[in-house]
């Protein structure tokens, strides 16, 4: 069965999709008053700190550098430090060490791209650009080295983007999801290895589910891996979903122009057939915000709320333009939960009418929805979606 992925255009995405502004950030020094009480500095030249996790139960922060790896307090506090890297590789070997390469492996960067946290077992996974974006453990107690995972995950672009979290899914104790951009160093045959999208298990780091037909990864097509680009932003799990929101060129035609998407997956779909796709659009008085920076699940309280429900869940997403635009101006908009499943079931719903089309073009070969003919998994009872989520 083909991948399906079902798209909207940003006027029927936004037509009943309510949002509520919150700022506009064009001066943001004359709007924010604010105090440092702790700050941590790295001491090495040439470090770049480049991400972070936070541990709820020890209240302290794990934070990915060039190679190294920073265990503070919650008041920034050194309490240890792990050096990663520089590690002996090679764009153009393979990820493989027992594999030859006709190249030799150099010290280089490790450069930490991603962080999760398994906290049940107490086990911290850090993925770096080495070896085609490959992973390694660390023990989260006593803060050493376990084990090195040579499969690729991540891209090894450290320009490139990478999402990655733990949360419910086709295993019972949980996976990883894993978004990333691809990345043009190294051998096609190698850097190819990494897919777009894939769950993965959260101990041997291995594809969740892998048969001779499907597998639990989404992956661009070879021909659209160099020239269509998606940067992928942010990711949470929410209900029986999963989403992420990513920005990509509008079309084939003008690729330098982004806008902002939500892809949303079920959270018991082994093979991803379920994968939808909306665009998310921030507009202010008639001005469009394509680009979004960050993004972030939060509970409305009454002051933000503003036409939304106060203590429901919302998205909370930071716009700017897109690059070259000659305007600097920023926002930040919100978006009801309840909302924007509202607008995936349309969409789905709409596929089933004979509306829309299959693909994208950049993952799956587009084909015009058929109507009442089964697309990914859904049921449908009265020629209405009931359920569009693979339980297998």
């Amino acid at each position: 069965m083909d991948l399906t992925l079902l798209r909207m255009s940003h006027a029927q995405l936004m037509h009943g999709f309510f949002c509520t502004v919150i700022l506009l950030l064009s001066h943001v020094h004359r709007l924010v008053n604010c105090h440092t009480t702790n700050m941590f500095a790295e001491r090495s030249t040439g470090g770049q700190l480049r991400n972070f996790v936070f541990d709820s139960h020890t209240n302290s922060l794990y934070v990915g550098s060039v190679n190294s790896l920073y265990w503070l307090s919650g008041e920034l506090g050194m309490l240890n430090s792990l050096e990663l890297g520089p590690l002996n590789d090679h764009a153009n070997c393979s990820f493989n060490l027992q594999e030859d390469c006709s190249q030799t492996r150099v010290p280089t960067p490790a450069i930490i791209q991603a962080l999760a946290i398994n906290a049940n077992s107490r086990i911290l996974i850090v993925c770096s650009t080495l070896y085609h974006g490959s992973c390694r453990t660390v023990d989260m107690r006593s803060f050493v080295p376990l084990t090195y995972f040579y499969k690729p995950l991540v891209s090894n672009d450290p320009d490139g983007s990478t999402v990655m979290f733990i949360g419910p899914g086709i295993e019972s104790g949980g996976v990883l999801y894993v978004a990333t951009s691809y990345s043009n160093i190294g051998l096609p045959v190698h850097r190819n290895a990494v897919g777009m999208i894939s769950v993965r298990n959260i101990f041997s780091l291995d594809l969740s589910s892998k048969s001779s037909t499907t597998s639990s990864v989404i992956n661009v097509l070879p021909n659209y891996r160099m020239t269509f680009p998606v940067e992928f932003v942010g990711g949470f799990h929410y209900r029986n979903y999963v989403y992420f929101f990513v920005n990509h060129p509008d079309s084939f035609v003008v690729l330098n122009r982004r806008s902002s998407f939500v892809m949303r997956i079920c959270k018991d779909d082994s093979k991803l057939q379920s994968f939808v796709e909306i665009p998310i659009e921030c507009k202010i008085g008639g001005v469009v915000y394509q680009r979004l920076q960050d993004v972030t699940l939060a509970t409305l309280g009454k002051v933000l709320a503003d036409g939304l429900k106060a203590g429901s869940d919302a998205v909370f997403g930071a716009f700017t333009h897109d690059s070259g635009a000659s305007t600097k101006e920023s926002a930040v908009c919100v978006y009801s939960m309840d909302n924007i499943e509202k607008k995936f079931q349309e969409t789905i719903q709409s596929c089933y009418d004979g509306s829309f089309f299959t693909g994208p073009a950049f993952i799956t070969k587009q084909k015009v929805c058929s109507p009442k003919v089964s697309y990914g998994c859904g049921a449908v009872l009265f020629d209405t979606v009931i359920s569009f989520c693979c339980f297998v």
